[in-house]
């Protein structure tokens, strides 16, 4: 892949964690690094939401470490939802970059992001090749065909947390996301689109997790939330369309 490091733009990234004390210092040092040694106009706001293994307080740590580096912790656990929802309308400049922070994507890539923000209001990153387990894959395509079924949104990967958005319209959209729960990064796409809002979608490089444990749906809760799922997106087609299925 090809980088230009000549788009420069005003950046809020916003990297929600949970029980990720051992993968921040890592994934802080190749982002900067990589890409924002390269940035002259941005923040990273670190979203911390109940962890129960010192995460607050390495957060904590790395704000005197790392420039422009901004941690909101939470002393409960609430929601992926609420987590990010608080990001995006704390972020200050504006551009909003949603993104893991577990590792597994290469910051050399937000440049790909960059690079299409003259022309859209969000680009979506698709990951290629996925390095998920297969489980979470077979997952995530039923999920990404059912919402092409209901909603006419083909998009891959449509819930993966890599994000660049125009500020002023995240913010108007993120409060009004709750149809679909935890599938929070998903609505948000569904919203723009909906909302007539310009759409992109770049594969970016998908690396194996070095350091934590991957959190996905349990099996024994997959028929629960997947029913939950699905009624959010009747629910979200009725209140965008006016339509029932």
């Amino acid at each position: 892949m090809e980088y230009s490091t000549e788009i420069n733009r005003s950046l809020s990234i916003i990297v929600p964690v949970q029980n990720e004390a051992e993968t921040i210092r890592p994934f802080l040092d190749e982002l900067y690094e990589k890409c924002l040694s390269k940035l002259t106009d941005f923040e990273v706001l670190m979203l911390e939401d109940g962890s129960t293994d010192g995460t607050a307080e390495v957060l904590r740590q790395c704000e005197a470490i790392y420039p422009n580096l901004k941690a909101l912790t939470e002393s409960g656990k609430t929601s992926y939802r609420a987590t990010v929802t608080r990001g995006i309308l704390a972020a200050k400049k504006e551009w909003i970059l949603l993104m893991d922070g577990d590792g597994q994507i290469d910051p050399n890539d937000i440049f790909l992001l960059l690079e299409q923000s003259e022309f859209y209001d969000i680009i979506a990153g698709e990951k290629f090749p996925r390095c998920d387990p297969a489980y979470r894959i077979f997952v995530s395509r039923v999920f990404d065909i059912i919402t092409d079924l209901i909603l006419g949104v083909n998009i891959k990967d449509i819930n993966f947390g890599f994000k660049l958005m125009r500020a002023n319209v995240a913010k108007k959209i993120a409060p009004q996301c709750g149809k679909l729960g935890e599938i929070y990064s998903a609505e948000l796409v569904m919203r723009f689109v909906y909302g007539g809002y310009r759409l992109n979608q770049i594969k970016v490089r998908h690396r194996k997790r070095s350091l934590g444990v991957s959190v996905g749906i349990p099996p024994r809760k997959l028929l629960a939330k997947s029913w939950r799922a699905f009624r959010g997106l009747l629910a979200l087609r009725r209140e965008l369309t006016g339509d029932n299925i």
